[in-house]
Protein backbone atom coordinates (compact mmCIF):
# COMPACT_ATOMS: atom_id res chain seq x y z
CA UNK A 1 0.00 0.00 0.00
CA UNK A 2 1.02 3.31 -0.76
CA UNK A 3 0.57 6.80 0.55
CA UNK A 4 -1.02 7.35 -2.43
CA UNK A 5 -3.81 4.98 -2.43
CA UNK A 6 -4.90 5.38 1.54
CA UNK A 7 -5.25 9.24 0.63
CA UNK A 8 -8.34 8.16 -1.64
CA UNK A 9 -9.10 6.13 1.07
CA UNK A 10 -8.91 8.43 3.71
CA UNK A 11 -11.25 10.98 1.09
CA UNK A 12 -13.80 8.89 1.47
CA UNK A 13 -14.29 8.28 4.61
CA UNK A 14 -13.90 12.00 5.59
CA UNK A 15 -17.50 11.71 3.68
CA UNK A 16 -20.58 11.80 6.29
CA UNK A 17 -21.93 9.02 4.77
CA UNK A 18 -18.84 6.78 4.41
CA UNK A 19 -17.63 4.60 7.55
CA UNK A 20 -15.43 2.61 5.49
CA UNK A 21 -13.66 2.01 2.05
CA UNK A 22 -11.29 0.56 0.07
CA UNK A 23 -9.26 0.29 -3.40
CA UNK A 24 -8.28 -2.92 -4.47
CA UNK A 25 -6.52 -4.30 -7.81
CA UNK A 26 -8.86 -5.90 -9.87
CA UNK A 27 -6.71 -7.16 -12.86
CA UNK A 28 -6.95 -10.56 -13.02
CA UNK A 29 -4.23 -12.91 -11.62
CA UNK A 30 -3.39 -9.93 -9.21
CA UNK A 31 -6.49 -9.34 -7.51
CA UNK A 32 -5.21 -7.79 -4.00
CA UNK A 33 -6.09 -4.67 -1.33
CA UNK A 34 -4.36 -1.74 -2.32
CA UNK A 35 -5.42 0.44 0.68
CA UNK A 36 -8.26 0.01 3.05
CA UNK A 37 -9.94 1.12 6.35
CA UNK A 38 -8.97 -1.97 9.29
CA UNK A 39 -12.68 -3.30 8.44
CA UNK A 40 -12.41 -4.03 5.08
CA UNK A 41 -8.51 -5.00 4.70
CA UNK A 42 -9.42 -8.85 4.81
CA UNK A 43 -11.26 -8.66 1.35
CA UNK A 44 -10.10 -11.91 -0.86
CA UNK A 45 -9.28 -12.07 -4.27
CA UNK A 46 -12.00 -14.48 -4.63
CA UNK A 47 -14.59 -11.50 -3.20
CA UNK A 48 -12.76 -9.65 -5.82
CA UNK A 49 -13.15 -11.84 -8.53
CA UNK A 50 -17.00 -12.23 -7.88
CA UNK A 51 -17.67 -8.13 -7.52
CA UNK A 52 -16.04 -8.19 -11.25
CA UNK A 53 -17.94 -11.08 -12.72
CA UNK A 54 -21.47 -11.61 -14.00
CA UNK A 55 -24.03 -9.76 -12.50
CA UNK A 56 -26.36 -12.85 -13.07
CA UNK A 57 -23.93 -14.93 -10.77
CA UNK A 58 -24.52 -12.26 -8.07
CA UNK A 59 -28.29 -12.26 -7.78
CA UNK A 60 -28.13 -16.02 -7.89
CA UNK A 61 -25.56 -16.14 -5.07
CA UNK A 62 -25.06 -12.50 -3.51
CA UNK A 63 -20.87 -11.45 -3.07
CA UNK A 64 -19.02 -11.36 -0.15
CA UNK A 65 -17.54 -8.30 0.84
CA UNK A 66 -14.40 -8.85 3.57
CA UNK A 67 -16.50 -11.89 4.38
CA UNK A 68 -19.52 -10.37 4.59
CA UNK A 69 -22.59 -11.79 2.88
CA UNK A 70 -24.02 -9.17 0.65
CA UNK A 71 -27.38 -8.87 -1.72
CA UNK A 72 -26.93 -7.01 -4.92
CA UNK A 73 -29.05 -4.24 -5.47
CA UNK A 74 -28.46 -2.65 -9.10
CA UNK A 75 -25.87 -3.14 -11.12
CA UNK A 76 -24.83 0.22 -12.87
CA UNK A 77 -21.14 -1.13 -13.69
CA UNK A 78 -21.57 -0.46 -17.59
CA UNK A 79 -23.47 2.71 -17.06
CA UNK A 80 -20.65 5.68 -17.36
CA UNK A 81 -21.92 8.39 -15.37
CA UNK A 82 -21.81 6.07 -12.18
CA UNK A 83 -19.61 2.98 -13.18
CA UNK A 84 -21.22 1.69 -9.18
CA UNK A 85 -22.49 -1.52 -8.15
CA UNK A 86 -25.12 -1.36 -5.30
CA UNK A 87 -24.96 -4.06 -2.63
CA UNK A 88 -26.55 -4.09 0.83
CA UNK A 89 -25.36 -6.33 3.63
CA UNK A 90 -27.07 -9.28 4.96
CA UNK A 91 -28.56 -8.05 8.35
CA UNK A 92 -27.21 -10.16 10.56
CA UNK A 93 -23.87 -8.19 9.52
CA UNK A 94 -25.43 -5.08 9.97
CA UNK A 95 -27.46 -4.34 6.89
CA UNK A 96 -25.30 -1.29 5.47
CA UNK A 97 -25.41 -0.15 2.04
CA UNK A 98 -21.77 -0.86 -0.28
CA UNK A 99 -21.02 0.94 -3.05
CA UNK A 100 -18.56 -1.07 -5.58
CA UNK A 101 -17.06 1.64 -7.90
CA UNK A 102 -15.15 0.28 -11.60
CA UNK A 103 -12.27 1.39 -12.53
CA UNK A 104 -10.37 -0.13 -15.98
CA UNK A 105 -7.61 -2.30 -13.05
CA UNK A 106 -9.46 -1.42 -9.43
CA UNK A 107 -12.53 -1.10 -7.26
CA UNK A 108 -13.50 1.71 -5.34
CA UNK A 109 -15.52 -0.02 -2.47
CA UNK A 110 -17.35 2.24 0.31
CA UNK A 111 -19.16 0.83 3.24
CA UNK A 112 -22.19 3.82 4.03
CA UNK A 113 -23.14 4.39 8.10
CA UNK A 114 -26.63 3.73 9.38
CA UNK A 115 -29.46 4.28 7.70
CA UNK A 116 -26.75 5.22 4.72
CA UNK A 117 -28.36 4.44 0.86
CA UNK A 118 -26.02 3.42 -1.73
CA UNK A 119 -27.33 6.12 -3.87
CA UNK A 120 -26.14 9.00 -1.26
CA UNK A 121 -22.00 7.32 -1.28
CA UNK A 122 -22.61 6.84 -5.67
CA UNK A 123 -21.11 10.43 -6.39
CA UNK A 124 -18.28 10.60 -4.27
CA UNK A 125 -17.23 6.87 -5.00
CA UNK A 126 -18.09 8.01 -8.62
CA UNK A 127 -15.54 11.23 -8.12
CA UNK A 128 -12.12 8.71 -7.51
CA UNK A 129 -13.40 6.18 -10.32
CA UNK A 130 -13.39 8.76 -12.89
CA UNK A 131 -10.09 9.98 -11.39
CA UNK A 132 -8.38 6.83 -11.28
CA UNK A 133 -9.54 5.90 -15.25
CA UNK A 134 -8.60 9.39 -16.09
CA UNK A 135 -5.19 8.50 -15.04
CA UNK A 136 -5.16 4.95 -16.20
CA UNK A 137 -6.40 2.93 -13.21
Amino acid sequence: MSSSWDAYVQSLVAEKSITDAAIVGATPGSESVWASTPSLACITPDEIKKLCGDSSAMLECGPKVAGKKCMMLRDNRKDEAQFCLQLKMSTKDGGFSICVGVAKTALVIAVGGEGVGGGQMTNHVYSVVDHLRKSGY
